[in-house]
């Protein structure tokens, strides 16, 4: 029988940088079960995960996943844009690009899925579920060699983590894929560094560098991992200052080298200037309400960890209201927080497992919260993905110590069933509420309209709620299910109330009016559209989508000279929009026909001819723009040219049988 190791001895032969238990030891029977047993937990936690999110494997596109999917112009290139989304902003491609983010590696994920199932989410949607998979296998797998001695609790650590409903906007969201690569990496960047500490071998460190790196290509707020990493390896293992110093030099030189490549890409501009409507706290009058604010919200978080219920896509204004100093909400959650502190502080000498769950909640929710600098949000679910860690591990910490369970003497599921049953049951029951709740909150991120026509009722009081299910019911693609004109009066009447609340709520909301502009378009009042979509410009006079709208009731109105310039003005704004290019081409097609009117066949040819560049250039942003390549080929037929007019008007009819 092998000698077993005292942790003096262990704590000397990692300070050597030898390996330690199954590694240290030879190789015998009960290891060989040990290391079944680690594998089967591992399985098992990655199974329960992919179950876990099963249902939203055929989910369509939601919210953000237009904006960098579906709707972007880059990604859909495909491979062939791979090179563009590591040389530009994330959202480079929309309508409305920022320059405020730069994740190029969730989104050149979504151009190869795009290419290899164009405009087909379930492979997106399979990818982000196989991910949070693996990622549980590897929580697991990770935490046990950081807490080689303590199989349970980190099983129960990752198996509440994998479970927690809060992460069912993350895994749901094709979008949030940057989430789950972010922390993906983060454990490839834990698993490196405690092979370099108990090694010294370089290629760890090297490894350990190039993870963090696509940590931070995933997400910026990945910069939080910097100091996780060197708090694991002060808390679990006790190697030298030399190496923590060096871990630490590593992790900041990477750090460094990503934000130099990031301002060369993005520039040095003003950086996130996100709008109230985003985030609330941009309309506090003064910086101590921001922060009391923020320290409100934090404990918004942390209900949602303790009770995930109701979960909600939105919590923009006025969901969340300011807090002062007076407020219940800001001064439970300060003493709340504070008293959290305090323990972590007086813990952190014993390297308790407490205070490390609550540290590293503090260090990855820094950013998120709002306190050290204003991001886009004031509030988010996917927030909570990594610091949901540190509760978990507090939660299984304190499950372990409640039950007294003696790890050795629990090394394979039969003895751990017999001893502990009354934990088996609560994890049990726990699972399920959380298996039940997930599963129902899956089925609200089935579309853009399930999702809204939920978080309306759950979210009342936020503007953006109301006119997110104001806006999917007024979708062409929603409108065109509707054959009776009754029903379809209805749902435009419905919308316009929901727009009509979202301006209740926040009187300065562009899109609202916007939108408004547009019931009333499809009304054909013109008039009035026309009124709301100028008082949405005089709100936000630089978007490209409300003057390429203003043009085209300019053009229903026969104004014709009037909508070429709203149309030139919205591409000169933004020159990557299809439908302002093609709107163009009909207000040139239609001078054209006007100028042969009045038997002008010269200035009608050029105007033809200006309408089919303009016609080409939407087809060419927009390779699946039916009605592009339909009003090209008209536009060839009124010049004589029924070969090409022949070919564009086949074209648009493959891509949708309904043009005729």
């Amino acid at each position: 029988m092998p000698k077993k190791l005292t942790r003096k001895e262990k704590i000397a032969l990692q300070q050597k940088g030898a390996p330690l238990r199954s590694e240290a030891v030879p190789f015998t029977p009960k290891v060989e079960a040990l290391k079944k047993t680690h594998l089967s937990i591992g399985l098992i936690i990655a199974i329960l995960g992919f179950v876990f999110y099963a249902n939203t494997l055929h989910h369509e596109y939601v919210l953000d996943d237009f904006s960098l999917i579906k709707e972007n112009f880059q990604t859909k290139k495909g491979t062939a844009a791979l090179k563009e989304i590591f040389t530009s902003s994330y959202r480079t491609g929309y309508y409305l690009p920022d320059n405020d983010l730069y994740r190029p590696l969730s989104k050149a994920m979504f151009a190869v899925e795009w290419q290899l199932a164009p405009d087909k989410p379930a492979l997106s949607h399979w990818v982000n579920v196989l991910l949070y998979a693996l990622t549980g296998f590897l929580l697991f797998y990770v935490l046990l060699l950081y807490l080689p001695d303590r199989m349970w609790l980190c099983a129960l650590t990752a198996l509440l983590f994998i479970a927690h409903p809060v992460h069912t906007e993350v895994v749901a969201n094709i979008k949030s894929r940057d989430e789950i690569l972010s922390f993906l990496f983060f454990l490839f960047c834990a698993l490196a560094a405690i092979k370099y500490i108990r090694t010294a071998g370089m290629i760890w460190l090297s490894t350990m560098g190039i993870s963090f790196f696509l940590c931070l290509l995933s997400k910026e707020s990945a910069i939080t991992f910097m100091a996780a990493i060197p708090l694991m390896a002060y808390f679990f293992t006790e190697t030298t200052k030399k190496k923590q110093v060096l871990l630490a030099s590593v992790l900041a030189g990477i750090a460094l080298l990503f934000f130099i490549i990031r301002a060369r890409i993005l520039g040095s501009g003003p950086g996130i200037n996100p709008s109230i409507m985003d985030n609330l706290l941009v309309g506090a009058h003064s910086k101590l309400l921001q922060v009391t604010t923020a320290i409100a919200i934090l404990g918004v978080y942390l209900k949602l960890l303790i009770l995930p219920h109701p979960l909600v896509s939105d919590y923009s204004f006025n969901q969340l209201p300011l807090a002062g100093l007076t407020d219940w909400h800001f001064i439970l959650s300060f003493v709340i927080y504070t008293s959290l502190a305090v323990l972590a502080f007086l813990k952190f000498r014993q390297k308790n497992m407490v205070s490390f769950g609550i540290l590293f909640f503090f260090i990855t929710i820094s950013v998120a919260s709002n306190i050290v600098m204003l991001i886009g949000t004031s509030f988010g679910e996917r927030l909570l993905y990594a610091p949901s860690l540190g509760f978990c591990m507090i939660l299984a910490y304190g499950l372990t110590r409640l039950f007294k369970v003696e790890e050795k003497d629990a090394l394979s599921f039969p003895s751990f069933l017999q001893q502990y049953p009354k934990l088996v049951a609560l994890t049990s029951i726990l699972l399920l509420l959380f298996f039940a709740k997930t599963y129902s909150r899956n089925e609200a991120w089935k579309s853009n309209y399930t999702l809204h026509s939920t978080d309306v009722l759950l979210s009342p009081n936020s503007a953006r709620a109301h006119y997110y299910y104001g806006n999917i019911i007024t979708q062409d693609e929603y409108l065109a299910k509707i054959k009776d004109p009754v029903a379809r009066q209805a749902t435009l009447d419905t919308s316009m109330q929901e727009m009509r609340r979202t301006v209740q709520i926040y009187p300065l909301y562009a899109d609202a009016f916007h939108k408004i502009g547009k019931i009333y378009l499809l009304e054909k009042q013109m008039d009035s559209a026309a009124f709301y979509y100028k008082k949405a410009l005089d709100l936000n006079p630089g978007n490209s989508m409300y003057l390429n709208n203003y043009g085209t009731v300019l053009f229903n109105q026969g104004r014709l000279e009037e909508a070429r310039k709203e149309f030139e003005l919205s591409l000169k704004t933004n020159p990557n929009q299809s439908d302002a290019y093609s709107n163009l081409g009909s207000v040139y097609g239609t001078m054209g026909q006007q100028l042969v009117a009045q038997h002008k066949p010269e200035e009608a040819q050029k105007s033809y001819e200006t309408a089919i560049s303009n016609f080409k250039k939407a087809i060419e942003l927009a390779p699946e723009y039916a009605s592009g390549y339909y009003m090209l080929g008209l536009t060839y037929r009124n010049i004589g040219d029924e070969a090409h007019a022949n070919q564009y008007i086949d074209m648009a009819k493959r891509l949708n049988p309904s043009l005729h």
